[in-house]
């Protein structure tokens, strides 16, 4: 039941819906609506209590102003900080769908994993490193301009920016997985042991432990009188224990999928379609099925390009039906094919980074052996 229940939320991960706001270096930056709850929070908690406190005399609308100025700061500082990853990532081949801000931070998306303990390294060290110099810009911004006599508002948002950059580049450096940390120190483990599942499993318990740690100092925190500061560190201990929770059942669901040959899940009686088939029959012979995302076209039992269905369905032009099914298909077969020696898991993972519901197996270099689809694969793993 926790595997199936597992498997569904990786599968669903495919599907969030975000706001795409702009690109950057080719990263499309996308907003969580969650974001927008931490940006009214950090606006409120910086014109009510932070920047009132320390600069007083101005008028409400000017706190509010500093306070919307140094939050949005505040997220552009962890959109730098994502970034950095994202570029090292794309340095070493690791493809990125994009940056998305959401109520506890960032993420860059990485479709796949390092492809090795000095590749996770480097991709997970450097988003502490961006922040932390990131904080001594700001802080010597600060005490730079205090010297020249610049606009003290100014200042004090230089300087609240330098100590919350400092924050996030040291908090993100605890060796807890899924921070940086962890990851650096996963990296460490698999470098040492080489073993990847082992290293993910270590540094996620250790997450998880990290996770539970800032829940109870949260609940002494309310305790004694600091709702606020204890409601998040409880929120963010849950996020966190959350989050390494799901890496260890991705662990367990990737040792099972991996001892799976595609061969004991292959199906041989799904539909295929010639390229010289009409639409008109195709469509006919999908009628009261289950759609996928893609359809194999054989010629003399060779996989010689897939069908993309949204493509046939964005037609609108008279007579399309019978158009023959070879003016669209694709030919790019190693985006929806695996050799018959691949297994489950290598499957789960290509379906679930390229967004497809079935992939084709095959013998050689074209010969369709048959396919394995998502739903048989998550079936398998409810009986494991």
């Amino acid at each position: 039941m926790r595997n199936r229940c597992v498997a569904a939320q990786l599968e669903d991960t495919m599907f969030r819906r975000r706001l795409e706001i702009f690109r950057l270096f080719g990263f499309p930056i996308r907003v969580d609506l969650s974001w927008l709850i931490i940006l009214f929070l950090v606006t409120y908690s910086l014109a009510a209590g932070f920047f009132p406190s320390n600069h007083p005399g101005l008028p409400v609308s000017a706190y509010w102003a500093m306070g919307f100025v140094a939050a949005m700061g505040l997220f552009a500082s962890v959109l730098f900080h994502e970034l950095a990853h994202s570029l090292v990532a794309r340095h070493y081949s690791i493809q990125i769908d994009g940056i998305t801000l959401f109520i506890f931070g960032g993420v860059a998306e990485m479709r796949e994993e390092s492809p090795s303990p000095k590749v996770e390294f480097l991709v997970a060290v450097v988003g502490p490193i961006a922040s932390l110099i990131l904080a001594a810009t700001f802080l010597f911004l600060s005490r730079w301009g205090s010297s020249l006599e610049w606009n003290r508002s100014l200042l004090w948002i230089f300087y609240y920016l330098g100590i919350m950059n400092g924050i996030l580049g040291i908090f993100n450096l605890v060796p807890a997985f899924p921070l940086d940390g962890g990851r650096v120190f996963r990296s460490i483990l698999w470098a040492i042991k080489r073993d990847y599942l082992w290293a993910t499993k270590v540094s996620a318990i250790i997450g998880q432990g990290f996770g539970w740690l800032l829940v109870g100092w949260g609940a002494v925190s309310i305790v004694r009188g600091s709702p606020m500061d204890g409601l998040w560190l409880v929120l963010i201990g849950f996020f966190l224990k959350q989050a390494s929770s799901r890496s260890l059942e991705q662990v367990k669901i990737q040792r099972q999928l991996e001892k799976i040959p595609v061969s004991e899940i292959l199906d041989t009686n799904e539909l295929h379609f010639g390229p010289h088939d009409r639409l008109v029959d195709v469509f006919s012979q999908l009628e009261h099925r289950r759609i996928h995302t893609q359809y194999p076209i054989v010629r003399e039992g060779n996989l010689v390009g897939f069908l993309p269905i949204m493509k046939v369905h964005a037609l609108k032009d008279p007579g399309w039906e019978y158009r023959e099914v070879k003016e669209f298909i694709d030919t790019d077969i190693d985006i929806v094919a695996l050799s018959q020696g691949a297994n489950a898991w290598q499957a789960f993972q290509k379906m679930r980074n390229r967004g497809l519901s079935s992939l084709y197996i095959l013998e050689g270099d074209q010969h369709l052996k048959g396919w394995v689809t998502m739903e048989k694969i998550l079936n398998r793993l409810k009986l494991t």
